[in-house]
């Protein structure tokens, strides 16, 4: 499989690094939902786009299949989804549907995932303006459930480094996402030792780390992790590693 082109990469790092469960704004058009889910059974889901700016917007749409290795994401094109309309346009103050269905069975155990892509068609250069067009992008998160019921089995672990600061370490070992939005690091008296804020994707199978600056100095005694995900606020322990 080819990966996607590079545009489209920058708008996922984009959104990835802004990503959240309100609409979506990209400049003058905003998307809703922000994140898609299709259940098992399900062949096709929707979203509404709206333009709020002065100007008429053209947006074209695409898919790539999405995966995790290492802790980084993968891109690749993709036929298992078919987008309607591929490209439209939104007119001053209106909306567009975008439906999106699914051309393959659901996973019978596993969620699959994909990337919906939303990109602006800037219109030509008008002469005598200054400027540069500048081409509007969204990268929204698409889960195909599984015919089983799936959810994310999370183990977490802290790790100090030689500069001083926390390596943080989950491994998600589930059928189903988890996105991290923020977290804490408290000691067992309850003193706040690191803060961090994500906002990060871990798809089933996958592991991810994080460095963070703590507050004050960790001596490796262990960890009680508070933070708020996509599957609604956890408690946990966290293993010290050695």
């Amino acid at each position: 499989m080819r990966s996607i082109p590079r545009c489209l990469a920058a708008a996922f790092a984009l959104a990835l690094a802004f990503g959240a469960v309100t609409p979506s704004m990209a400049g003058s058009f905003s998307a809703n939902p922000v994140r898609l889910t299709l259940p098992a059974g399900a062949s096709s889901t929707s979203l509404v786009l709206e333009n709020r700016g002065d100007k008429p917007v053209v947006v074209q749409a695409s898919t790539a299949s999405w995966r995790q290795e290492a802790g980084r994401d993968v891109l690749e094109e993709t036929e298992d989804l078919i987008v309607s309309p591929p490209i439209f346009t939104v007119p001053v103050g209106g909306s567009q549907t975008v439906r999106v269905g699914l051309m393959r069975p659901a996973d019978p155990t596993r969620e699959v995932t994909y990337r919906l892509f939303l990109q602006e068609v800037p219109p030509p250069p008008v002469a005598g303006e200054p400027g540069v067009a500048v081409a509007l992008q969204l990268a929204l998160p698409l889960f195909v459930q599984p015919v089983t019921k799936a959810s994310p089995r999370l183990a977490w672990q802290a790790r100090s480094s030689d500069d001083g600061a926390i390596e943080l370490s989950l491994a998600n070992d589930g059928t189903a996402h988890v996105q991290v939005v923020d977290a804490r690091l408290s000691g067992a008296d309850g003193t706040v030792i690191a803060e961090l804020s994500p906002r990060a994707y871990v798809l089933s199978g996958q592991s991810r780390s994080w460095r963070v600056k703590p507050l004050r100095p960790w001596t490796g005694e262990a960890l009680r992790l508070t933070a708020r995900t996509s599957g609604g606020d956890i408690s946990a322990q966290v293993a010290a590693a050695r």
